[in-house]
Order: structure tokens, then sequence, then C-alpha cells
């Protein structure tokens, strides 16, 4: 019950529990592993070691541990987005806070972690900006559209 008030009425996904994975007609893109009480280390030491040679496998957050495909990833999404549109990495900004955002991150010139985020990420972009309790991503965007 508390998972399905998560999924249900906190993400508010649309989902279904099933008995069966081969009840799942659609193409899987994303399978995630969750922990109430936290993942990371367990994550960290034991299950993406042990499945990293057989997809990506990163920590999302404290409580999820995420198994994607190798050509999966939110910086290739990002950059069909940019390509489409005719945006310039260099014109482009993204903001995340965990290792399932990285690819993201190093799509774009401007990349943007939170305080919060993982030593890890914080090394490898351009800038920190306050957590979402301080709307950080929300002065960020706000610093950026009044220079234009």
């Amino acid at each position: 019950p508390q998972f399905a008030d998560l999924i249900f009425n906190q993400y508010r996904v649309n989902a279904r529990f099933i008995d069966d994975l081969t009840e799942i007609k659609e193409d899987i893109i994303k399978l995630a592993a969750y922990r109430k009480e936290g993942i990371r280390q367990l994550g960290e030491e034991e299950i993406i070691p042990r499945f990293s040679g057989l997809c990506r496998c990163f920590s999302s957050g404290n409580d999820w541990v995420d198994f994607i495909d190798y050509k999966t990833d939110k910086g290739n999404a990002l950059e069909k987005v940019m390509d489409f549109f005719h945006i310039k990495r260099e014109e482009a900004a993204a903001f995340g806070d965990n290792a399932n955002d990285l690819g993201m991150l190093e799509a774009v010139e401007e990349s943007y972690c939170v305080d919060t985020s993982p030593d890890e990420i914080k090394r490898r972009v351009k800038h920190i900006c306050p957590g979402y309790r301080e709307k950080g991503v929300l002065q960020v965007l706000t610093e950026i559209l009044n220079g234009l």
C-alpha cells in the first residue's frame, strides 16, 4: 500500500500492477529498484557492479537504482530535441541531481546540479545551484531569462 501510494499519488504516474512480466506488451525502457529505507549504498556496492555489464545502472536519488539499455539516455533524448529545434549545445542548459541525469548534463554547455547532489555529480557540472527548498532551478531560470 505504501509503494502504491508513492507511485500513484506522489509520482502520479500511469502504472499498473502485474503478476507476470510477460503480461507487458509495450517496450520496456527502464526498470527501477526501490527501497524506502534507501538503496544507494547497496546499489553502489552490490547491485550496480553486478548488472553494469548488462545495462546502464545508476543510483537515482537515495531510494532508487535505475536499469536502462545502453542506448537509452536523457542526453540522447535532449540531443534529439535540440537537433529538432536547431538549438546549439552552447545555447542550452540542463538541470539534474543524480547519476541518471549525467547524459543530459553532458549534452549541454551550461550544466547545473543542485547543492544536495552527490559530489560525483558536482564535479561533472559547470554550475551548482540551490536545491528545491530554495527553488534553485527557478532562481537560475529567472536569471537566464532576465539576461535575454
